[in-house]
């Protein structure tokens, strides 16, 4: 892939990264309110643990995905961090290089005028 699709992805793992987390958030906080809600409506006792059961399943599943989104998106980040690095790299590597070359280039320029004057 090329960088600029690594960084789409890398940006749109981040976004649902940032809804999960919000996602999560609001499901913990309406947790009491399902419980509330239940017994406003007069459900029986098992019907209101089944719903407040149902919705702790839902947050122990959002938990889950976000663990496995902060992973990913972890993974993504060491990636591209990686990958950030060995051009880095190279580009010093070639820059090393040109420098050198344009060093050789002006040493045997200036021998060829040194000769040309004898």
């Amino acid at each position: 892939m090329n960088g600029i699709c690594d960084v789409a992805e890398f940006l749109e793992s981040a976004q649902m990264l940032v809804f999960a987390c919000e996602s999560l958030k609001f499901l913990k906080s309406s947790l009491p309110i399902v419980f509330i809600h239940c017994l406003k409506l007069k459900m029986s006792s098992l019907e209101a643990e089944k719903a407040y059961g149902d919705t702790l399943n839902g947050v122990v599943e959002v938990e889950e995905k976000h663990r496995v989104m902060v992973h990913d998106f972890t993974k993504i980040t060491r990636d591209l961090q990686s990958r950030l690095d060995e051009k880095e790299a190279k580009a010093a590597d070639i820059y090393e290089t040109f420098r050198a070359f344009k060093t050789q280039i002006a040493l045997q320029v200036r021998v060829m005028m040194t000769l040309a004057k004898s």
